[in-house]
């Protein structure tokens, strides 16, 4: 596996689903890169959200912590991991596909 995407979710139920949207095609093989998501504590509905993306897409590993704050909550998830890289994001935030993609074949290549 190549890739390990890392995201921390803490009460993110208005962005989680943006944030998955952008990191379930991002251009690869389902085979070449796994979604490790963390719920650290969220008390809104990020965790049901999160389960709908589950359901749908293999790729995509799910964990749930008590509140211990993001950087717990990422070493979760790097704990985790079995990709040869790391991509670490917010569950507020957005990938743009290629720029993953053109990452790892940089990192590949040297």
């Amino acid at each position: 596996m190549k890739l390990s995407i890392i995201i921390s979710v803490h009460n993110l139920q208005e962005y989680i689903g943006q944030c998955l949207d952008s990191v379930v095609d991002i251009g690869m093989s389902e085979k070449d890169y796994e979604i490790i998501v963390v719920n650290d504590g969220s008390t809104d509905q990020s965790w049901e959200i999160l389960g709908e993306y589950k359901s749908k897409f293999a790729q995509i590993k799910s964990y749930s912590q008590e509140n211990s704050g993001v950087g717990s909550a990422r070493n979760l998830g790097i704990s985790m991991a079995r990709g040869t890289y790391l991509w670490i994001v917010d569950g507020d935030d957005m990938v743009i596909p290629d720029k993953v993609v053109n990452a790892v074949n940089i990192a590949i290549m040297n």
